[in-house]
């Protein structure tokens, strides 16, 4: 397995899928990349432990890139991250090129 994203709908289901993930690579031989794994936490999760332990070493990140977009719960912050560095990035190849503003 390479790429996975799954989308679950309470910390019950985290557990699981990682219990599945779990079964899945004893039987298969593959294992989960912990270091390069992130969860993205939606809604309210104010009952969760904060111990990274519950989630068995895998980073809790505020926005995760996927497909080349970001997603996040903060509006703003996702408009900045797909948008508004594109658009700059942009600005600044023009002005290299002459065509900028």
């Amino acid at each position: 397995m390479d790429d996975l994203t799954a989308f679950l709908l309470n910390d019950i289901s985290i557990l699981r899928f990682l219990k599945l993930l779990k079964v899945f690579g004893e039987r298969s031989g593959l294992k989960i990349d912990r270091e390069k794994s992130k969860i993205m936490l939606l809604g309210d999760h104010g009952n969760l432990p904060s111990d990274q332990a519950y989630f068995k070493g895998i980073k809790i990140k505020r926005a995760l890139k996927i497909l080349g977009g970001y997603f996040t719960c903060d509006i703003r912050a996702e408009q900045k991250l797909n948008f508004d560095e594109l658009i700059e990035s942009i600005e600044k190849r023009l002005k290299m090129w002459g065509g900028g503003t």
